[in-house]
């Protein structure tokens, strides 16, 4: 059923939704820390589609945001982790720790400026969003 409804969505409210369902999921470090690696789960197809939103957005901010999470996820995962054994537990470690508070910083200064290519995407295709009656 969601499914099917994401796909009825046109490219720019997909766009729109991915972005939101991170967003809504990532309050604070340890939620963004272990949202992301289940947005990134390959057979869920999340990640590829915000990654895919992004760039219809234009929003290079947030595309360097998303290109630190693959870089730092990516290493993570060669050791094998998958993403149902990320926890705020793994956060103890000094090392992610700094990296992720960095990483949660960039994404937090990101995040209006996604806002304000979401918004700016909508003005520019009213047609995707908004019906005039």
């Amino acid at each position: 059923h969601k499914y099917s409804t994401y796909r009825d969505l046109t490219p720019g409210q997909q766009a729109a939704f991915m972005f939101w369902v991170l967003y809504s999921h990532a309050s604070d470090v340890e939620q963004f820390y272990t949202w992301v690696p289940y947005m990134r789960e390959p057979r869920l197809g999340y990640w590829q589609q915000l990654v895919i939103g992004v760039e219809l957005l234009g929003c290079r901010d947030f595309r360097a945001v998303v290109d630190a999470c693959e870089r730092i996820y990516s290493s993570l995962e060669k050791d094998g982790k998958r993403w149902y054994e990320y926890t705020g537990k793994d956060l103890d470690n000094p090392a992610l720790k700094e990296t992720m508070d960095i990483l949660y910083a960039d994404y937090m200064e990101a995040v209006p400026v996604m806002i304000e290519c979401v918004g700016e995407y909508m003005r520019r295709h009213e047609g995707e969003f908004f019906e005039r009656v």
